[in-house]
């Protein structure tokens, strides 16, 4: 049970790690001006989706061979946290004013995976837990990742967007107008009780 506490928790220990490496990576590109913002959170979108597609494709074809299996689980998980210097940090690029909503809109989507992938897998695997048919929810997991990449790759952009712009009241400012302008709006000065001088 420790080697399987063990095994279970060194990636997420060592993708803290590479999170906070990327991150430094990626301010580095941007600040240095050596790449765009936009291809900077495509560049390390890319490591954290296409990279692990690759290898989860790759894992039911290494047969019982386990050690390498884990290996490259282990840097499967480890390369996901690049979506922090990635797509995730592509929210505050084009909404800055609006990011707490559109976070929370694309965690919801993002989290239905969480009760829709085991039951994706237990319909893939419902002929039985052999290698053929784990191979396929491996797979499908792949497709996912890599398809997802694909479509951010052609439509993604770090610019800010029009609806980020809070537009300012004007009716507000044009009644103030108004009134600024009104030749009948007088305000005299009067004294009150203690001499103070009061509208």
């Amino acid at each position: 049970m420790f080697q399987n506490g063990v095994l279970s928790g060194a990636p997420f220990i060592c993708s803290y790690v590479a999170s906070v490496l990327f991150c430094y990576i990626a301010d580095k590109l941007v600040t240095k001006n050596i790449m765009s913002l936009t291809n900077v959170r495509k560049l390390f979108t890319a490591l954290a989706q296409v990279v692990p597609g690759i290898l989860v494709f790759l894992i039911p074809y290494l047969g019982c061979n386990y050690i390498v299996i884990l290996v490259i689980w282990f840097i499967a998980v480890t390369m996901i946290t690049a979506a922090y210097a990635g797509a995730m940090a592509n929210v505050v690029d084009i909404a800055p004013n609006f990011a707490g909503p559109v976070l929370a809109f694309a965690q919801t989507i993002h989290m239905t995976a969480s009760f829709l992938s085991p039951l994706a897998a237990g319909y893939l695997t419902s002929s039985g837990h052999n290698l053929s048919s784990w191979r396929n929810v491996f797979n499908v997991s792949a497709a996912v990742a890599i398809s997802t990449y694909v479509v951010y790759q052609i439509w993604g952009t770090s610019e800010i967007q029009p609806w980020n712009i809070v537009q300012p009241d004007s009716s507000v400012g044009e009644e103030e107008l108004m009134l600024q302008k009104s030749p009948d709006t007088k305000v005299i000065p009067k004294k009150g009780k203690d001499n103070e001088l009061t509208t």
